[in-house]
């Protein structure tokens, strides 16, 4: 089961990348990976249990991809690009966002399925969100950073 969701989220993130704008080369390849350390590391290889901290390492680096996505989504709707601090606010919410997203969906599917995503533990979703968005907030720095010294006040 676990290799059939690894093809469907790889040609998913195929189908997306085709029909849509919202990846950069970055963020097409790092949802690849990052599709391969969950399910083929994670799941197929019994990572999230031998590495006790796999799902938080994970969900830390999903800001890294997602931040991205949520600027390349501003400017595809047209956003100000003279507005640095609307584009930068509105892709850390994009990563907070999703990160708070991912949660609901791993409760849901628990819920439905009687599956375990989210060990069973309030703790465990809540740091999964600030791992998801402290990521975000770490992109946002650099970016703000890059932003500054790339153009001069």
């Amino acid at each position: 089961m676990t290799y059939i969701l690894l093809a469907i989220c790889i040609a998913a993130v195929f189908l997306i990348r085709k029909y849509t704008r919202i990846f950069t080369p970055y963020t097409f390849y790092a949802s690849i990976v990052f599709i391969l350390l969950s399910l083929l590391l994670g799941k197929a290889f019994h990572f999230y249990e031998i590495i006790p901290f796999w799902d938080l390492l994970l969900h830390f680096i999903s800001g890294f991809i997602t931040a991205p996505i949520g600027k390349q989504a501003y400017f595809n709707l047209k956003g100000d690009v003279k507005n640095l601090r609307l584009m930068l606010t509105f892709t850390l919410l994009f990563a907070v966002t999703l990160a708070a997203g991912w949660e609901i969906y791993e409760f849901a599917i628990d819920s439905l399925l009687n599956t375990n995503a989210q060990n069973g533990s309030l703790s465990d979703t809540m740091w999964d969100i600030i791992a998801g968005s402290v990521s975000g907030v770490i992109y946002v720095i650099v970016l703000t950073k890059q932003k500054i010294d790339s153009n001069p006040l």
